[in-house]
């Protein structure tokens, strides 16, 4: 096999950005595990964890910390404090409080890396999780919503924690565009369990109204195309009945389907195979690498078409 011929077939695998690399969210090849501190002293029951809690050991600003990692999921350290540095929280304080969080098991940190990278040269921001004491914590405060088991993680690949932190950009680009309202994950629609799950559903506020964002991430490690025209089938059947998504705890606003991928390649892979425009509700393609540090998720919504993926000008995201 030549170098041309592998180098071709690497990028169709892998669906390389505009820069020739592979979105580390998105790599197939990360690894990750949780990162103990070197001083660890967490605490394992309920009665411990309350007992810090009535003490007054934690603040607001940890409970903040603790409810966003909670409602994110998996969420990278970046995203964390961008997040939080509206509600008065400086970088320095949140990774400090993070540290001392991280010592009594409230959050868990993890260690992610691409397994050909032996040199560790590429180091991304590091993600928390909810840790064994965060979520007893987040689940007594908090006992009308879900948050995830820390021991869940144990059972998980690195592609869940992918999927979540990539999504979380999306999420934090739109808080940060001052546009999201609402946001939850895995809704169902109807409240009928044979009918797939969204990912994640954000409510957002336009010059024309409310707009639900029902959000799929596609991951390179997985049968994507076959994973996500199964579920559009299935929800194209539920639309011919009802004409609308009924979301659960979601008002009927209109809605948009947003396939989010982390290349343009990929998304334009994605509708070749899948011919979004075709189905009955409206689709659009968010492509990640188009973020910018200047425009953050303004100019990264594409409309599919029959001659390929047409950019969208959204003048409300230009904020």
């Amino acid at each position: 096999m030549s170098n041309q011929t592998k180098t071709e077939e690497q990028e169709q695998e892998f669906f390389v950005s505009k820069q020739g690399d592979i979105p580390f969210w998105d790599h197939p090849l990360m690894r990750g595990f949780k990162l103990l501190p070197k001083e660890y002293y967490p605490f394992l029951y309920h009665n411990e964890v309350l007992s810090v809690h009535r003490s007054g050991k934690l603040d607001e600003a940890d409970f903040r910390i603790l409810k966003v990692i909670g409602d994110a999921v998996a969420i990278n350290e970046n995203q964390l404090r961008r997040a939080l540095y509206k509600a008065g929280l400086s970088y320095s304080d949140t990774s400090k409080r993070l540290d001392g969080l991280r010592r009594n098991g409230f959050v868990d940190r993890w260690k992610c890396r691409l397994a050909i990278d032996k040199d560790d040269n590429v180091k991304p921001p590091a993600p928390f999780t909810l840790g064994v004491a965060g979520y007893m914590l987040m689940r007594h405060l908090y006992n009308d919503q879900l948050f995830t088991r820390s021991e869940k993680w144990d059972t998980q690949g690195p592609s869940t924690l992918q999927r979540f932190v990539a999504t979380n950009e999306l999420k934090i680009s739109l808080v940060e565009k001052g546009v999201l309202r609402k946001w939850r994950w895995n809704v169902g629609l109807s409240y009928k369990a044979h009918i797939p799950q969204v990912f994640g559903v954000g409510t957002i506020e336009t010059p024309n109204g409310m707009i639900n964002l029902l959000i799929e991430r596609a991951q390179m490690s997985q049968n994507f195309v076959g994973f996500l025209q199964t579920k559009l089938n299935k929800w194209e059947n539920y639309f011919e009945k009802h004409a609308a998504f009924h979301l659960n705890d979601f008002e009927d606003d209109p809605a948009i389907v947003v396939i989010y991928a982390s290349t343009y390649s990929m998304a334009s892979f994605i509708q070749k195979n899948i011919m979004l425009d075709t189905f009955s509700f409206g689709v659009w393609i968010c492509v990640e690498e188009e973020f910018s540090e200047e425009e953050g998720v303004a100019n990264s919504f594409y409309q599919p078409t029959d001659e390929g993926l047409v950019r969208i000008n959204l003048p409300f995201l230009h904020k």
